[in-house]
């Protein structure tokens, strides 16, 4: 059986102890670690925190607005069999809350086709915050006003990974 690690990430410096945020760290299992940057800096800082605290070779994020599938994490892991992967992105799919009705517009439709065919030539130049994982020898730390879910796969392409 695999390892898997879990790494919650709070994007305060120091987890709220009132407010919605509070009941969402409260949820977190005592076994699973909270995560918390050195500095502010938002998301990325949180997740730059959470990459340091945990010794995976692949390691997958996600927004706390999401829900994966129950075997999207296997799908992305699978990835990394090839050696040159270094980035996995998943797809993300809007869907109403309330109904479960999809409710992607022409423009989402098209930045999906755009990937499909960027995906055909090896590269990708974005992710989706909500469902990537990148291998750890290819982690980058960012920039605080760059989200990895951009930048990332940008300097990725860049160091031809």
């Amino acid at each position: 059986m695999k390892k898997i690690q879990f790494q919650f990430a709070c994007s305060v410096m120091s987890p709220p102890t009132s407010g919605p945020m509070a009941s969402a760290s409260a949820e977190v299992p005592a076994q699973i670690p909270i995560a918390v940057p050195r500095s502010r800096g938002g998301k990325v800082a949180a997740q730059n925190a959470a990459v340091r605290a945990t010794s995976s070779d692949i390691v997958a994020f996600s927004d706390a607005n999401s829900i994966w599938e129950p075997d999207a994490l296997r799908h992305l892991a699978a990835r990394f069999a090839a050696p040159d992967v270094g980035y996995v992105c998943g797809r993300l799919r809007l869907v109403d809350p309330g109904t479960g009705r999809n409710v992607e517009g022409q423009y989402w439709r098209f930045e999906l086709w755009v990937r499909a065919q960027e995906s055909r030539l090896g590269s990708v130049t974005a992710g989706n915050g909500p469902i990537y994982a990148v291998r750890r020898a290819d982690w980058v730390d960012v920039e605080p006003w760059c989200g990895h879910d951009l930048g990332l796969p940008y300097l990725m392409v860049q160091r031809g990974r």
